[in-house]
């Protein structure tokens, strides 16, 4: 059986670390970074199964979500093939609202259930 690997790009490292931890204990290889740049260099690789970040992963409490714009559009095929699955989180609601409209997965950090997502029990 084939490993799972999650590519995690997350501001806090207290929840980067509790999300790992989580996804290792279920199987998970984890890659973590909190550079926008590092997470879609390894997005473009195609080697994870799941992506979750920050939107505006390097801009903490920014609108700015152009990293998760890019990191979406390298593996957008992907997951429309149901091969890898995407989800943008933050606590920013602006962030939320302008990836909601760019069709980009996501949900307010505040909102979505990790564990589910992951398929975590």
């Amino acid at each position: 059986m084939t490993q799972k690997r999650l590519l995690l790009g997350i501001h806090s490292i207290s929840m980067q670390d509790v999300i790992k931890q989580s996804a290792e204990r279920e199987g998970y290889n984890v890659d973590k970074t909190m550079r926008p740049e590092e997470m879609l260099e390894q997005s473009r690789k195609g080697e994870h199964d799941v992506y979750l970040m920050d939107l505006n992963l390097g801009y903490p409490g920014s609108e700015n979500i152009t990293p998760a714009i890019n990191v979406y559009d390298a593996v957008r095929k992907r997951v429309e093939k149901g091969e890898a699955r995407f989800l943008g989180i933050s606590n920013t609601y602006d962030a939320v609202t302008r990836a909601k409209e760019k069709n980009i997965p996501c949900e307010s950090s505040m909102s979505v259930n990790l564990i589910d997502f992951l398929g975590l029990p």
